[in-house]
């Protein structure tokens, strides 16, 4: 679900861009494609492949506030907030780290 709504638009030029076998020229378009769609990721690393893109947004999601903007890269982060048990799995992880590392 997260790749029909976030990524199918753009997977075909990130695509295009992860096949550049010359690694300057993969940098400098992979950074050109951030800048494109910087509104639409957490980070910059989260333009990696949507797998990394889901983990970044993951880990906004448990560790960050909830956003109250309405780019892309905000509704990625509240698309965790739609499914209750994930709701739940974040209120848990806070809390364990919270008794493993104490302020």
């Amino acid at each position: 679900h997260f790749y029909q709504r976030f990524w199918s638009d753009i997977y075909d030029e990130w695509n295009e861009i992860n096949k550049i076998q010359d690694e300057r020229d993969y940098y400098e378009k992979m950074s050109q494609f951030y800048f494109n769609y910087e509104d639409r990721f957490v980070s910059e690393y989260a333009t990696a492949n949507p797998v990394e893109d889901i983990a970044e947004s993951w880990t906004y999601f448990v560790l960050a506030p909830k956003p109250t903007g309405s780019t892309i890269a905000d509704q990625k982060v509240l698309f965790f907030y739609e499914h209750p048990e994930l709701v739940v799995l974040r209120a848990q992880i806070l809390n364990r780290l919270c008794t493993v590392f104490p302020q």
